[in-house]
C-alpha cells in the first residue's frame, strides 16, 4: 500500500506541497534510524525473555525511548520556527504535528517490537497493513477537503496512532503478565 501512497499523492496534490510532504516523510525516515535501534534491543529481549531482570531492562529500555521521544519532540516545538525557516516549509505547525507523530512513532515501534519479540507476525503485518492503509485512505480524503500539506501530516499522525492502538489491544496480555 505505501508504493501506492507516493503516485497516488503526487497526482493529487500541487509539486510544491508533494515536496513539503516528502521533506516531512524523509525526517520520518531519519527518525527510523534512532527508534530501529530501540526496536531490535526490544525486540531481541523479549524473545529470550527468561527472569524478572529481562523485564526490568525491556521497562527500562521502553522509558529510555518515550524520555529521548519527548526531549525530541521539545526540540522540535521550541525550534518549529527555525526549522520551518530553514527547510523552507509553509508553516510552524507541521513541527508540532511532527512532535506528536515522534511520540506516537515511539510508542508504536515499542510495541512492533513486543509484537515481533512474541512472534505474533500475522498481528505485526496486521498493524503495518491497518497503518498504511488508513495513512492512504486519510490523506486523500483530507487533500480533498482542502486541507493540503496540514491535512496529510495529520493523515499520517493519525494513521500511526491507528496503529498504536490496535498494537497495544494485541499486546494487553502481554503487560498483564509482566504486572
Amino acid at each position: 500500500l505505501n508504493y501506492l501512497y507516493h503516485p497516488i499523492m503526487g497526482r493529487i496534490m500541487k509539486v510544491a506541497d508533494f515536496g513539503e510532504i516528502q521533506a516531512f516523510l524523509s525526517f520520518l525516515l531519519i527518525l527510523g534510524v534512532f527508534t530501529g535501534f530501540f526496536k531490535n534491543v526490544i525486540t531481541t529481549i523479549v524473545a529470550n525473555l527468561k527472569d524478572e531482570k529481562d523485564r526490568e531492562l525491556l521497562a527500562m529500555l521502553q522509558k529510555f525511548s518515550l524520555i529521548c521521544a519527548f526531549f525530541l519532540a521539545l526540540i522540535l516545538v521550541l525550534f518549529g520556527n527555525f526549522f520551518a525557516s530553514f527547510f523552507n516549509f509553509s508553516s510552524y505547525y507541521f513541527f508540532p504535528a511532527f512532535a506528536l507523530l515522534v511520540l506516537i512513532g515511539v510508542i508504536n515501534v515499542n510495541n512492533q517490537a513486543i509484537t515481533q519479540g512474541l512472534k505474533n507476525f500475522k498481528a505485526l503485518s496486521l498493524s503495518g497493513i491497518l497503518g498504511s492503509l488508513s495513512k492512504l485512505i486519510l490523506s486523500v480524503l483530507f487533500v480533498f477537503l482542502g486541507l493540503a500539506v496540514f491535512g496529510v501530516i495529520n493523515a499520517i499522525v493519525l494513521s500511526s496512532l491507528i496503529a498504536s492502538i490496535y498494537l497495544i489491544f494485541i499486546n494487553r496480555k502481554f503487560f498483564k503478565i509482566q504486572d
